[in-house]
């Protein structure tokens, strides 16, 4: 023993000193830092700071704990804040763009809050010259996380649907999503991304574009259609989201003149979209055929053809109101198995064959103001167990009941209709306005 402290005897002071110096750390670097932020607790937190040095790959999880998160208290000192004392806006990295902004806000207050912006990694892996006239004047960039991105300036050169370049990409990297930048404004998007099953989202289009013809058919992953808000002198949205997997779409714009088959077979949509302000939409055909989860929806104020609009859109429950300006409506709501409420024939529809074949629910007041050249099978093989009653200032209210085929369930003016069939044994005389 008396071996071992003759050892370390020489070097008694330097370990004195040393764990002085240990002791004087730990009150430095410890002890003194918990005590101030322990004081500083002792006032609210009126702000928050964040930051987070980490990249997120496509797929990866943003968590809390991924956050470096300062209180700022009322008296400007700052505390540490664990993952538990706040929360994250985003779990997941952005489809598109470089960062991703993150909101991180307290729990006990979430008016309390900062915005931090966390990298993407977003590495090009491929390039496709897309300009027009000038191949390399717009390209369509591909990125590691999946982005297709077109960068430069100016129009895109149009293919034949299935022959964009990006369409027949087979690399390993997936296109999941897609953006334009700043100086690309095309004119058209025809069936640019048609048949695309793997695209999740697409940022708004360019308020440049005048066409969406056939833009999504086919991409069944797409479950809300982008912004087009800004697209002022878009004309045409024929077969845009056809077959798609939309469930959820933003409003129809004032410009928009055709929607011909918008949202045919669109079996997942629930709500139809907003066409209040979709003053220019002359042409609506099969704009919902198929759409067997829509319940409910509206027309735009001005439209003329709604042929097969509603076919066999088998969850609609109400007709909704038909503007004045309609003059087609044949098959409009052929199939529809639970429609019930029944609205309006206005006087300038010409043509209604089938409108309602196969409409067994139909019940209440079908009001008609119209004589239509073309009829046949209106009410074919409708109203199997309701009862339905037709009225209006229609001259061939009885006409159009007999195409029922002796349904004794359908009634004219609350009386089962007269024995008339043909149009030519009506007599339809033109409105003086319209005979000039």
């Amino acid at each position: 023993m008396q071996k071992i402290k003759d050892a370390i005897t020489p070097f008694k002071k330097p370990l004195i000193i040393l764990l002085i110096f240990g002791v004087f750390f730990i009150i430095v670097k410890g002890i003194i830092p918990a005590v101030n932020e322990k004081n500083a607790a002792k006032t609210p937190i009126v702000k928050i700071e964040a930051k987070n040095d980490k990249t997120y790959k496509n797929g990866a999880k943003i968590t809390a704990s991924d956050f470096e998160v300062k209180g700022i208290h009322k008296d400007g000192k700052k505390t540490s804040l664990r993952p538990k004392d706040f929360e994250v806006s985003k779990t997941a990295p952005a489809k598109i763009g470089k960062f991703t902004t993150v909101t991180l806000s307290l729990k006990t207050d979430k008016t309390i809050s900062c915005k931090v912006n966390v990298k993407n990694e977003r590495k090009k892996v491929e390039t496709f010259a897309c300009g027009n006239p000038k191949m390399d004047s717009v390209k369509a960039v591909l990125y590691s996380n999946g982005e297709l991105c077109f960068e430069g300036k100016g129009d895109i050169v149009q293919y034949e649907s299935g022959s964009y370049p990006w369409q027949q990409y087979s690399g390993d990297t997936v296109i999941q999503s897609v953006s334009f930048g700043k100086g690309v404004n095309p004119e058209s998007l025809d069936y640019t991304f048609a048949n695309m099953t793997n695209i999740t989202y697409v940022d708004a289009i360019p308020s440049s574009v005048q066409s969406l013809c056939g833009t999504f058919i086919g991409d069944t992953a797409l479950k809300e259609t982008p912004d087009v808000s800004n697209c002022k002198n878009l004309l045409d949205m024929s077969k845009t989201y056809q077959e798609s997997g939309i469930e959820k779409a933003v409003a129809i714009p004032e410009s928009v003149r055709n929607a011909d088959s918008c949202f045919e077979n669109c079996t997942e949509i629930q709500i139809a979209p907003d066409m209040s302000k979709a003053t220019g939409l002359i042409s609506a055909k099969a704009m919902f055929s198929g759409c067997k989860k829509i319940a409910k929806l509206s027309l735009a104020p001005n439209v003329e053809d709604i042929e097969n609009i509603c076919r066999n859109c088998i969850n609609l429950k109400e007709m909704p109101e038909i503007p004045e300006t309609v003059k087609n409506m044949d098959s409009a709501f052929y199939g529809n198995t639970r429609l019930k409420k029944v609205t309006n024939i206005p006087q300038n529809v010409e043509k209604a064959s089938s409108c309602f074949n196969g409409c067994t629910k139909l019940e209440g007041m079908l009001w008609i103001d119209a004589n239509p050249k073309e009829y046949s099978g209106f009410l074919g093989d409708a109203v199997t167990a309701t009862t339905l009653d037709l009225q209006g200032n229609s001259k061939m209210l009885d006409v159009l009941a007999n195409t029922a085929e002796d349904n004794l369930n359908i009634t004219v003016n609350g009386k089962q209709p007269e024995d008339i069939t043909p149009y030519s044994d009506v007599v339809i005389e033109e409105d003086s306005d319209n005979a000039e």
